[in-house]
């Protein structure tokens, strides 16, 4: 919270840290459980959506479940991209920082 360092909640989601976010070139995304599922009843795709950039590439777009999410786009290479953004909720503010690699 506030200007608190992030913390790393890998741990206590690790069936999801094989999960898969795939981003097409015809700008549709898909969220895919990967090998290992939380809840084995869950379906292997989860959902679909599509994925645009906004503000000259430094923002991303996402539209899943029906809502639009706008993440800041800390980092993108070849190998690493870094998502992150903020949320009152409440009066509380809520922030997330993403690091998916392929």
């Amino acid at each position: 919270s506030g200007s608190g360092p992030w913390i790393d909640n890998t741990t206590t989601i690790a069936c999801e840290k094989d999960n898969q976010i795939v981003f097409s070139t015809t700008l549709a995304v898909e969220l895919n459980e990967g090998a290992s599922k939380c809840n084995p009843a869950d379906p292997q795709i989860l959902t679909t959506g599509s994925w645009s950039f906004l503000t000259s590439e430094t923002q991303l777009q996402l539209v899943l479940f029906g809502s639009t999410i706008i993440y800041s786009l800390d980092q993108l290479d070849d190998n690493t991209i870094v998502i992150s953004r903020s949320e009152t909720i409440g009066g509380i503010v809520e922030s997330e920082r993403n690091t998916l690699g392929h």
